[in-house]
């Protein structure tokens, strides 16, 4: 069926990489991806999402005949760089190709048909909403929040900014990349990752939709930056990240270090569901959910 279709690949594909972090100038190296290219000719990519787009006809054609009224969400896991960025496949990036994703909803007398909501949502709200539409308590340990109301009005805006994060890839064999801890941030507009071991990046996403300017030292766009950067900080600590700590602060285009990396110890809060662990440093009921360990002493 696409044997002979050419997919035409944007801009982006012709990257020369400038001012790209060394792990991405590293992996589209490794990659040998031939630069200029104007299309990509993959028919099996393109059969495998035909196929799936098949059967999803299937699935919704039994929805309208034994559930007419249910609510459909249509989305998907990752994206592809179809070879923006002289990329081969998804991976430690942050790039639109890769986590930009669809998201389709359709509720019969909830959903108003053909309108778009151009606020940013993530994955980690759907549990949320789900609960929320069906009248469900959400329990607090959930870190996502119910985006419902972006449903029904293709104007309401759940959430100021977004996550995304990566840690590891291809657990199963030892191909290009490794361990990568990635922290992101995007408000819609403007896009912050942290790559926590290499350096970082920020595009304007409305100027620059291919993502080709990194703005990570740009003194104009700092406030900005810095305001993305703070919520992924607040963000790593309201969700007690595993992998928070001082680092991701300490970045080179950070002049103002003010860690919040203070040494104490976070207890888990009480959510009434799970059962209570006991305090860490008394192994008593726990009275504070943030408590200052003691200095010195052996």
């Amino acid at each position: 069926m696409f044997v002979n279709f050419d997919y035409p690949v944007g801009a982006n594909a012709s990257d020369p990489l400038t001012g790209r972090p060394p792990h991405i100038r590293e992996w589209a190296e490794e990659a040998r991806l031939p630069t200029g290219r104007k299309s990509l000719r993959s028919p099996m990519y393109f059969g495998c999402n035909a196929f799936v787009d098949h059967e999803i006809g299937r699935l919704l054609a039994a929805i309208d005949a034994h559930a007419p009224d249910a609510l459909v969400i249509y989305t998907s896991d990752h994206g592809e760089p179809l070879l923006s960025h002289g990329l081969p496949a998804k991976g430690p990036a942050m790039y639109d190709e890769t986590t930009r994703v669809p998201f389709i909803v359709r509720w019969p007398g909830r959903t108003p048909e053909s309108t778009a909501n151009p606020n940013p949502v993530s994955h980690i709200a759907l549990t949320p909403t789900l609960l929320d539409a069906f009248g469900l308590e959400t329990p607090p340990f959930l870190e996502g929040r119910s985006m419902l109301a972006a449903f029904t009005n293709p104007a309401a805006r759940p959430n100021d900014v977004i996550f995304v994060e990566f840690n590891r890839y291809e657990v199963d064999h030892d191909s290009w990349g490794g361990y990568q801890p990635i922290r992101c941030a995007f408000d819609g507009r403007f896009k912050l990752a942290i790559n926590l071991l290499s350096t970082d990046e920020m595009y304007d996403l409305q100027t620059d939709p291919q993502e080709m300017v990194n703005l990570i030292e740009s003194d104009t766009h700092a406030p900005i930056r810095d305001r993305l950067h703070a919520a992924i900080l607040d963000w790593m600590g309201d969700t007690r990240d595993p992998f928070r700590g001082p680092v991701w602060e300490r970045r080179p285009w950070q002049p103002r270090r003010t860690l919040c990396w203070r040494g104490s110890v976070r207890n888990r809060k009480d959510d009434g569901y799970e059962r209570r662990v006991l305090d860490y440093l008394t192994g008593l009921e726990v009275e504070q959910w943030v408590a200052e360990r003691k200095r010195g002493g052996a």
